[in-house]
């Protein structure tokens, strides 16, 4: 939201009260420490609307021309899972049990973050017709209504860019991302055309503005957007020119890649190298797709390269496809160079010019910090070990072997990409990053 003139106490919702000359100094002790209950309620307490652009934690979002007396820390907790689709077998079962179902075990997860992300693998619409020459056993298309769950949930952003977002056609792709948005949650990767696919969703966490990009392999049914509707692919040159871009708007951005080789552990090496080069650019971190199964975790320069989050929600044959993590990404950011223009002082016009900063590092691999207005930096990254239980498809926390198996497969599959991956008392994995 954009931020509109007024004075303090308009900004902060407080209506103007009339000073009097003459008022008793009693009563301006009474009238002062009224106006402080209201203060401490206005900026009490965590919330989680679970809206774009209205997102807070602690710090409310103002619609004003206040601005934050800087540098302003803020950790932000980023919630991400795996593919969702809710067609076939998870299709019946929302038909029986209702659309929140699937999603019960893991809406205490997405209580404790502040933006909730995943990859929705499935149109959802009554709309189009199957994607021709494509095997109608992965030809998926799910009941508008299943999106419910993804609100119930607490997911906030859904990636569309997949190999399954086209699978009929882009009259069922527009209607569902007609849908989402007005349940209110944000899409990335997918549009009416080229501009609207390669468009950031940004939401907002008290006065930081978080961007995510998706992009798709052109496999199977992938069709890129252009002057029709699609699917943003992964193109190189294309992706370092959005995040160029996000880079003007954004205190943090995030890229989903949908990529890789189904059923393996391990990325291949082109897909490093493009994961590198785009957090290089600027992304903060990656959030990977399409395996299936789980794959390593990598700290690139500081920032988190998650190559496959395995799936959420999918009804696949293969005992791997139904272990997966919820992650928890925690990243500190700091404003710099602002001041309140409401009393008075000359805002840092310079700042405005300049490209939101980031964390970077010299060539001697020591971090050094480019100027800008704000900076981003991973505090900790933490992964819960999930299974998705049949029959009814509903992933929850994992334990005994099936956990030790989870943590094995993470340890094993991380430790070639240079990441020690701990164990906490409650046998989740987590790594921070200290410069």
């Amino acid at each position: 939201m954009e931020k509109k003139g007024g004075n303090v106490w308009q900004a902060l919702g407080i209506p103007a009260v009339r000073q009097e000359t003459r008022l008793p100094c009693m009563w301006g002790v009474l009238v002062f420490c009224l106006w402080s209950a209201l203060l401490a309620c206005r900026f009490a307490g965590p919330s989680k609307t679970g809206e774009p652009l209205l997102k807070s934690e602690g710090i409310p979002l103002v619609e004003s021309s206040l601005d934050f007396r800087l540098p302003l820390p803020q950790e932000v907790r980023i919630g991400a899972v795996g593919d969702i689709m809710l067609d076939r077998l998870i299709g019946t079962v929302i038909s029986r049990d209702g659309w929140a179902s699937p999603f019960m075990g893991i809406k205490p997860l997405f209580e404790q973050v502040d933006i909730g992300f995943a990859n929705l693998e499935s149109p959802a619409s009554f709309l189009g017709k199957p994607y021709p020459g494509k095997d109608p056993e992965i030809t998926f298309r799910a009941n508008p209504g299943a999106l419910l769950g993804l609100k119930y949930a607490g997911i906030d952003v859904v990636s569309l860019a997949n190999n399954h977002a086209n699978d009929h056609g882009k009259e069922a792709l527009l209607e569902t991302i007609q849908a989402l948005e007005v349940l209110g949650i944000a899409v990335c990767g997918a549009g009416e055309n080229y501009q609207r696919a390669h468009q950031p969703a940004i939401l907002r966490c008290g006065p930081y503005r978080i961007a995510f990009l998706a992009y798709a392999e052109p496999v199977w049914s992938v069709t890129k957007a252009g002057e029709m509707a699609g699917v943003a692919t992964i193109e190189k040159e294309e992706i370092l020119a959005d995040i160029k871009a996000a880079k003007q708007e954004a205190d943090l951005i995030l890229v989903s890649l949908h990529w890789g080789v189904e059923h393996q552990h391990f990325p291949l090496e082109k897909d490093r190298a493009l994961a590198h080069d785009l957090i290089d650019a600027g992304a903060h971190g990656i959030l990977g797709h399409h395996p299936h199964v789980l794959q390593g975790i990598e700290i690139y320069r500081g920032y988190p390269i998650l190559y496959s989050l395995g799936n959420c929600i999918f009804d696949m044959r293969a005992d791997a496809t139904y272990e997966t993590v919820f992650a928890t990404l925690n990243f500190d950011i700091q404003k710099q160079g602002s001041v309140d223009k409401t009393i008075g002082a000359e805002k840092d016009q310079k700042a405005d010019e300049r490209e939101p900063s980031r964390k970077t590092f010299s060539e001697q691999g020591q971090p050094t910090q480019e100027p800008g207005r704000s900076r981003a930096s991973l505090r900790s990254l933490t992964l819960i070990p999930l299974v998705i239980e049949k029959p009814l498809y509903r992933p929850g926390l994992a334990g005994g072997e099936r956990q030790k198996k989870i943590q094995e497969v993470l340890k094993k599959a991380s430790a070639p990409l240079g990441t020690t991956l701990r164990l906490t008392p409650e046998g989740y994995l987590y790594t921070e990053y200290r410069p």
